[in-house]
């Protein structure tokens, strides 16, 4: 059969029911509505936000629609990527080293686990060999346009090694995830499995979010009022402003979550009689949950953990949720039963030097990553810790 891989400066060159063909219903950020959503409300973009969209496809000679993909991005920085590599830039710009532009496999502004090679499930060819002609077309892409590096950022574990097998470097990091126990029907259930104090202080925080004299409740994105929705971007710039941190989406991209991804979203609300006073935004899709963004327009005592983590681990209980990921850093998390996961990433370098330094730092890291998951789950708050789960969100 023939194949041809195509370079694509967005996705609105595809239909989204071409491209949803590729990605696992479990993951919302892959989703066309979502990442094309991104490009058309400017969050992302050459003159935006510095993520110019070059995505891969390869398509069959005279067909439309692609049977493999990879989500890549050419940056001028390392802003919005979350496996940090400023270090390495550094030490670039001292050898006198090109480090910019680069190639970057990932979410834009979205530290969530995922695949990043795409291949549709009724694939003519195999699937070992559309991977091979991706990354071969990214080693092509990098050549034109004088790329230093690619750079493939939270992947499955199961994506490392035809990654390796062309000469990527595995790296290692780790964030804080929550997984439900398979015997966990409530809220209680999971109290139930955790160490007195922890059980203790959970109970004391839930009470003192409670107390604020406001009504809390979890709403899906259908459920949402146009209150709801305007409140989410006010809560999102407030706290970007308060955190320091650069608002990559637009008030236009938060309209467009709510004509074409309502179905994706879940909102944790703290309310008054006049509306939301704080809040946070999640997405869902299959048994998966990732916690994104929260805000609010006052200081009040443990609402931050009410509402980002105990009432969507709530609902995430009764509602057959597997796994939520909340987000990057964070050594609060690990207190409210988030544990310590690893996260996978991998990195090509063109510099042989660069290149050499970055082989020779990674194994190291790799043992610190591993010591202090080993020592962050010494201090679980369940009573009996399961072991850390190898990343395998798809």
């Amino acid at each position: 059969m023939k194949v041809r891989v195509d370079c694509l400066s967005n996705l609105s060159a595809l239909s989204p029911a071409h491209w949803n063909h590729l990605v696992p219903n479990s993951n919302p950020f892959l989703r066309h509505e979502f990442l094309a959503g991104l490009e058309e409300t400017h969050c992302v973009g050459p003159r935006e936000t510095g993520w110019t969209p070059r995505h891969l496809v390869i398509r069959p000679e005279g067909e439309p629609n692609p049977i493999a993909a990879l989500l890549l991005y050419e940056k001028y920085d390392s802003y919005g990527e979350y496996i940090f590599d400023w270090g390495w830039a550094r030490a670039a710009q001292a050898a006198r080293i090109p480090y910019y532009p680069k190639l970057v496999s990932a979410i834009p502004f979205t530290p969530a686990t995922g695949p990043r090679l795409l291949i549709a499930p009724d694939a003519p060819l195999p699937a070992d060999q559309l991977i091979g002609m991706l990354l071969d077309a990214t080693h092509t892409l990098a050549d034109s346009i004088g790329a230093s590096s690619t750079h493939i950022l939270f992947h499955p574990q199961n994506q490392a090694a035809p990654l390796t097998r062309k000469g990527f470097d595995a790296r290692s990091s780790f964030q804080y995830h929550w997984e439900c126990a398979p015997h966990w029907s409530a809220f209680e259930d999971y109290l139930q499995d955790m160490r007195a104090s922890s059980r203790k202080q959970i109970r004391r925080e839930r009470r003192l979010a409670q107390s604020h004299g406001l009504t809390l409740r979890t709403l899906r994105g259908e459920e949402f009022s146009p209150t709801h929705w305007s409140a989410l971007w006010r809560f999102y710039r407030t706290n970007a402003y308060f955190k320091g941190a650069i608002p990559y989406l637009s008030e236009a991209f938060f309209s467009y979550l709510r004509t074409h991804l309502s179905d994706y979203v879940l909102g944790t609300f703290a309310e008054s009689e006049q509306g939301p006073v704080a809040g946070a935004l999640f997405f869902c899709a299959g048994d998966q949950l990732f916690g994104r963004y929260w805000g609010t327009e006052r200081y009040m005592e443990c609402m931050h953990f009410e509402l980002c983590y105990y009432q969507p681990i709530e609902w995430a209980i009764t509602h057959g949720i597997r796994r939520f990921e909340a987000g990057a850093q964070g050594d609060h998390k690990l207190k409210r039963g988030f544990l310590p996961t690893p996260c996978h990433s991998s990195h090509w370098i063109r510099d042989p030097n660069l290149a050499r330094a970055v082989q020779d730092f990674l194994p190291e890291e790799a043992r610190n990553i591993q010591e202090t998951i080993r020592l962050l789950n010494a201090h679980s708050p369940f009573k009996i810790t399961p072991e850390p789960s190898a990343g395998e969100a798809g």
